[in-house]
């Protein structure tokens, strides 16, 4: 039985993925509506990466932390063949699938719950015009992009349109702050595109972005530390 609170997540590919173990990272319970395939083995193992990562083992007892707190991440995933059968109490929709049929019918079912359509730093907000459509008729739906690699950037950008439902909004942006991942302006994304652009090229260690990163929101915002500082539950 699918638990209440519930996220829905449509998509199968590494932005799915990524906003999987964002939310749960938060205590936010998931659910992704598709077969479990590849996904749950890519989520397992992402999820023990960033774990190691963020929790790293120092004293004897963190083993068993970092074993809990990744059975406990894990313990909130869940998989839906489809959302016919969803009862449960939805608080947010994700679509990082380019939309389908599916995707639609939980917009049907559950029209007034905040939704997030996923781009990332390659594609123009202007990408897809059915896309940008749907969003004008749907001020519930917002569209995000995200900064690959992600686990290095952990930024964010929301594209809001005119009509973009401002408890939405808000909504994202909590759940996105909880999780550490921070959000930059239109302006801070162009630089930061550019960075990822430029560190692609060269062939740079990811230590290198991840400080191009921080030198960008430090020069850009007065509570820059206190974004990037943002702790991980």
């Amino acid at each position: 039985m699918v638990p209440s609170k519930v996220a829905l997540i449509f998509g199968n590919g590494r932005a799915a993925e990524q906003m999987a173990r964002i939310l749960c990272s938060t205590g936010q319970q998931v659910t992704v509506v598709g077969e479990k395939g590849e996904f749950e083995a890519r989520f397992r193992q992402q999820l023990k990466a960033d774990i190691q990562t963020r929790h790293p083992f120092v004293f004897l007892d963190d083993l068993k932390n970092q074993q809990d707190l990744f059975e406990a991440r894990l313990s909130r995933l869940q998989f839906a063949k489809d959302v016919g059968d969803l009862e449960a109490d939805i608080e947010l929709i994700v679509d990082a699938g380019n939309g389908g049929q599916g995707f639609g019918e939980a917009r049907n079912k559950f029209p007034k719950v905040p939704c997030a359509t996923l781009v990332n730093q390659k594609a123009e907000a202007s990408s897809s015009e059915n896309i940008l459509l749907f969003l004008q008729a749907d001020p519930q739906c917002i569209q995000l992009r995200l900064f690959e690699p992600l686990e290095s950037t952990r930024i964010y950008e929301i594209l809001a349109q005119p009509r973009s439902e401002k408890a939405s909004v808000k909504k994202l942006r909590e759940i996105l702050q909880k999780a550490g991942i921070i959000e930059v302006t239109a302006n801070e994304g162009e630089q930061a595109s550019a960075l990822i652009k430029n560190w692609q090229k060269t062939m740079q260690p990811l230590e290198c972005l991840e400080s191009e990163v921080e030198d960008l929101l430090s020069e850009h915002s007065t509570d820059a530390n206190a974004r990037r500082h943002t702790v991980m539950h």
